[in-house]
């Protein structure tokens, strides 16, 4: 993730830190296994959200109260997604259009929060 957020950063001058941005990236990862595999309330979408928000709001600089609806949305979309991949990717699942329909408000929000 170092890598190709430093390759992002040679094209476009950003992230600051591509290590910071890899630190983030893998983070939200972690809690998000973490939540799709606990069988205990210790780890909660809550905490899933905050990390994809943390990562948002680091690598667009923007607050992180404006990029948390579009985080809260990833973290939906995630859930769908995990949901169509135990039930074993059909590719006729009725999962598929809500899936869609979660990113694209997900990265609706988070253009939005980008180009206020």
């Amino acid at each position: 993730m170092r890598r190709f957020y430093a390759l992002v950063r040679l094209s476009y001058g950003e992230p600051a830190s591509p290590v910071e941005a890899a630190r983030l990236e893998i983070d939200w990862w972690r809690v998000h296994r973490e939540v799709q595999y606990s069988t205990s309330p210790a780890i909660t979408d809550d905490e899933l959200i905050e990390a994809v928000t943390r990562l948002y709001s680091y690598l667009y600089d923007e607050p992180a109260t404006d990029v948390r609806p579009a985080a809260a949305g990833r973290v939906r979309a995630m859930h769908l997604s995990d949901q169509w991949v135990k039930e074993g990717c059909q590719p006729d699942s009725p999962l598929l259009p809500q899936l869609r329909v979660a990113l694209v408000r997900c990265y609706a929000s988070l253009l939005a929060a980008v180009h206020r």
